[in-house]
């Protein structure tokens, strides 16, 4: 019931500024384009577990030694 009303008043309260801001229309909801982002998200974020829990990549990268001096940090 607490997220509910919280929710309320963040939408409303949001909305209310934004009014009072001018602006009209579906441009009333507060931070609108992070609402409008979050459909990409959830999709990025299945697409990523999916990848992890079923190994749908392929094979996986391995990391290679490091050989030589002559790099970042050589002391010689």
């Amino acid at each position: 019931i607490a997220f509910f009303c919280i929710l309320a008043v963040y939408l409303i309260g949001g909305m209310l500024l934004n009014y009072r801001s001018g602006l009209t229309g579906v441009e009333l909801v507060p931070h609108l384009s992070f609402w409008k982002s979050i459909p990409g998200l959830v999709g990025d974020g299945f697409r990523f577990s999916f990848v992890e829990c079923f190994g749908l990549r392929g094979s996986k990268a391995e990391y290679q030694p490091i050989t030589g001096g002559s790099g970042y940090g050589a002391t010689a």
